[in-house]
């Protein structure tokens, strides 16, 4: 039974999808205790080398006992959540969000952690668990150092039922304006703008940590919608304008994402064609690593810029170098590398840059 559900357990983080315990075996287990509730919002960043577990042992089939580490966090009306390590896969830093309801585990969502192939390629998933209108809430968020090559990265936030199941939540419901009947809290509107045959519509829910875009058709009427989260990520630059040249207004962005040991600047462009966001452009024009210094405590900085040379063909500029790191970097966006590494020139074509940056803007 227990690799049934371990093998389970992986197949959901390959697909991105939320697990749900099944009957017998680990799931039926009464000895999840919560003697306190974490204060919401809640962010993870656990540190493996210093955090506490609890356990709880119980019997496997064929007598044997099991003894299982978890991290307690909440009640929350009929259900309760913990954290339980990935303990027998091939990386430590791994955790599951549980949702325990009548002592036993009956959804699971992968919520923090690291995997990867290629050491200096990983893929790092991090979250938060907030409250929003009388419901719980939790947001994750995957990123990747380098090429979201497996289409993982990017922000999803679920609804934790009373029933505990974990679904995926309505962007309406996470932030745009109050609904009747709940106390959702009321959106900042940030911005209101005509793009061609629509109206746009950005607001930002404090409280959820969402910026929403909502795309309006003549009638008023939401036919597309977007979300990402704002607990590390910024928009340095926006501007509504005519980026392709082909007549029809497109969102240009500037966005950071700052994480602890990595951070990236993106350029993004959305079109607004068919009632529908698509994003038609993306490149990172820095990136900042230091999740993996060397022996000197060096990371490596990328600076990238880039011009148009034919209607579907950029060329790019690309200086990789060394940055001191330290304990906790806390290094510029302009920072120069002390060292050059090397630089190259190349050209990429749109679909190219869109498969190797960005993928994480596209909902």
């Amino acid at each position: 039974m227990k690799r049934t559900i371990l093998t389970a357990i992986l197949c959901t983080f390959l697909f991105s999808t939320a697990l749900q315990a099944q009957d017998g075996g680990l799931s039926d287990t009464t000895h999840y205790k919560i003697t306190h509730n974490v204060e919401l919002p809640y962010k993870g960043g656990i540190d493996i080398k210093t955090v506490g577990y609890d356990t709880t042992v119980f019997k496997e089939q064929g007598g044997y006992d099991y003894v299982e580490r978890y991290i307690p966090l909440l009640k929350h009306k009929e259900v309760s959540l913990v954290l339980i390590p990935m303990d027998e896969g091939d990386f430590a830093y791994r955790f599951y969000l549980y949702v325990i309801k009548n002592g036993r585990r009956v959804f699971g969502l992968y919520v923090e952690g690291e995997w990867y192939e290629h050491y200096n390629n990983k893929e790092y998933t991090s979250f938060e668990l907030f409250k929003s209108g009388g419901g719980l809430y939790v947001t994750v968020t995957t990123v990747w150092d380098l090429h979201d090559y497996m289409g993982s990265g990017g922000t999803k936030t679920y609804r934790i039922s009373d029933t505990g199941e974990i679904v995926e939540a309505e962007p309406s419901v996470m932030g745009y304006g109050s609904i009747e009947g709940t106390n959702t809290p009321q959106a900042d509107t940030l911005l209101v703008a005509a793009v061609n045959d629509n109206t746009l519509i950005i607001t930002e829910t404090e409280e959820a940590r969402l910026l929403c875009y909502f795309l309006l058709d003549a009638k008023g009427c939401t036919v597309d919608s977007m979300e990402f989260t704002t607990g590390r990520e910024t928009i340095i630059h926006r501007k509504i304008r005519d980026w392709n040249g082909d007549g029809l207004q497109d969102i240009v962005e500037t966005r950071k994402y700052q994480g602890q040991m990595f951070s990236a600047i993106t350029d993004v462009v959305y079109s607004v064609v068919d009632n529908r966001f698509r994003r038609i452009f993306s490149i990172d024009t820095h990136e900042l690593n230091c999740t993996t210094p060397d022996e000197r405590d060096n990371g490596v900085v990328i600076r990238r810029e880039y011009e148009q040379v034919k209607p579907n063909v950029f060329r790019v500029f690309e200086v990789e170098g060394y940055v001191r790191c330290g304990d906790n970097p806390d290094i510029p966006d302009n920072a120069e590398p002390f060292k050059i590494i090397g630089s190259r020139q190349y050209e990429a074509t749109y679909e190219e840059l869109l498969n190797r940056f960005g993928r994480q803007y596209d909902r």
